[in-house]
């Protein structure tokens, strides 16, 4: 095991705890919500004809275009600096847009004064006129996306209600002197209309408010006159819609308190939640660094250099001397083999006029066999397999690959037996052991992430430490090859470091 082949396994530690903060910095589900894929076919939200489901109301009382006519929201915000949202909406069904459900877009992004925090998701329920409902969440650009209905029942012409319960945390905007509760109550991406909407926000215990804001319209002019908010004795607020939300415009408030009443995380929790995954990865990347260089300092550096002796003949066949300078066995140790077996007068090589570029290797009379110098073992493995039972020869062509193929496995084979166990030492349990503390580190970050562990995350974590220990050795094997066909041409040795 060579330096070049231990910074396969460094690199990997680092690219893992890129993947870590990555990981951190980005929104995800609780264990327990699994994230099906499914295609929009599949989900049937444009698609028509399923099994029809009855409207809670009749049809006479779902009067004009779709839309939601009513959008009630409660909010708590916890002592642990998380909010629980309950969403209760009541939708006018015209089997238009609405055919199956709703969709819901939750935004996880909270936008501070020097970065962005992004939340975790936590889907408690969704219900459809107050009974269970099917539900597929799939998260993107910092948004989770949420569909709840049933993807093979077409809802029938009527009033609905559809609920929807989940927790979110890194939502609390921390200030110098409050803390702040900012949240987009209807979301601005429906293409109906919303005739009211209600929010009612209950602070931490014995939070008293100290300011309070509300905003409709659309992203580009929001007004502060559509909306009214009232203040109650029990620590909470209610915010009321004045007029019905167009298609495209949101109902956003803004609640805050005095500080002390839920905890501060400090900046960097806030940006990429708790520390200890991270502190997992670096420790990880360290433990795995010290490990792998011990192991070089041990049986991967060259031994000590002795006494120069000087040898006047070879002693070793020069296939055999190929093979132990590459470390390894390529096609030119073939092309060796067969100019020695035609130096020691067992084959020649003829020019063919059929094709001036086809030549063959033809087999010398047996007569001179006591005038030859012996063949070594691979020689004599690619004579077999060539020349043993064709006296007229064989050509070197592509028309005979398989046959040129099947003695560069017989040389191989020879020339592994023979050098393989003595010259080289692969120290597998050397790699072993390492890949066992890249995967171990990996492990006990994902489950702190988490908050527990499922044999979905072990075969997520595995597939993903051999993707990364598989990406490395690529990398490595590309940046291998440009330096060999780099030195044949012009040095540059400063060129040579960057890419080794």
């Amino acid at each position: 095991m060579n330096l070049g082949r231990f910074t396969i396994i460094g690199g990997s530690a680092v690219i893992i705890v890129a993947f870590q903060l990555f990981q951190a910095h980005s929104p995800s589900e609780a264990p327990d919500q699994s994230l099906p894929t499914i295609s929009a076919a599949q989900l049937g939200f444009t698609t028509p004809e399923a099994a029809s489901s009855e409207p809670a109301q009749s049809t006479d009382d779902a009067d004009g275009p779709e839309r939601f006519t009513n959008m009630a929201v409660t909010i708590d915000v916890t002592s642990a600096a998380e909010i629980i949202v309950a969403e209760t909406i009541t939708a006018v069904v015209e089997d238009d847009a609405i055919r199956h459900g709703i969709e819901r877009d939750i935004p996880l992004v909270r936008h501070h004064r020097w970065f962005n925090s992004v939340s975790d998701i936590t889907i408690e329920s969704a219900t459809l006129n107050g009974k269970p409902s099917p539900y597929v969440t799939s998260i993107s650009s910092h948004t989770a996306h949420i569909r709840i209905g049933d993807p093979n029942t077409v809802l029938a012409p009527g009033n609905y209600t559809f609920g929807l319960n989940y927790k979110l945390d890194r939502q609390i905007g921390y200030f110098e002197n409050f803390d702040e509760l900012y949240w987009n109550v209807t979301g601005n991406g429906f293409d109906f209309s919303t005739d009211k909407a209600t929010a009612v926000i209950t602070l931490p215990k014995d939070a008293p408010v100290r300011q309070v804001s509300s905003y409709t319209g659309s992203d580009d002019d929001r007004s502060h006159h559509g909306a009214t908010f009232t203040k109650g004795q029990d620590g909470t607020v209610t915010f009321d819609t004045t007029r019905p939300l167009a298609p495209g415009e949101a109902f956003t408030i803004a609640v805050s308190w005095p500080k002390g009443f839920v905890p501060d995380p400090g900046r960097l929790n806030r940006l990429i939640g708790s520390p200890y995954p991270i502190v997992i990865s670096v420790v990880t990347l360290l433990a795995t660094a010290v490990y792998f260089l011990v192991a070089w300092w041990q049986v991967g550096r060259d031994p000590p250099a002795g006494p120069e002796v000087p040898v006047y003949a070879p002693t070793l066949p020069p296939h055999a001397m190929r093979f132990l300078n590459q470390s390894g066995f390529d096609a030119t140790c073939l092309a060796v083999a067969i100019m020695e077996i035609c130096a020691k007068g067992y084959a020649v090589m003829e020019d063919t006029h059929a094709d001036p570029k086809t030549v063959m290797l033809v087999p010398q009379a047996s007569a001179e066999i006591g005038r030859r110098r012996p063949l070594s073992v691979g020689e004599q493995a690619v004579y077999d397999v060539l020349l043993a039972d064709r006296a007229a020869g064989i050509a070197l062509s592509k028309n005979n690959r398989m046959l040129l193929a099947s003695a560069n496995r017989a040389l191989e084979n020879a020339l592994e037996q023979r050098f393989a166990k003595g010259f080289f030492q692969s120290n597998a349990l050397v790699y072993i052991i390492g890949f066992i503390v890249i995967v171990f580190g990996m492990l006990a970050s994902t489950a702190w992430e988490m908050g527990g562990f499922t044999l979905s995350d072990l075969g997520n974590t595995l597939f993903f430490a051999i993707g990364v220990i598989a990406t490395m050795i690529t990398i490595y094997a590309v940046g291998a090859f440009l330096l060999r066909r780099l030195r044949g041409r012009q040095r540059r040795d400063w060129f040579d470091r960057f890419v080794g």
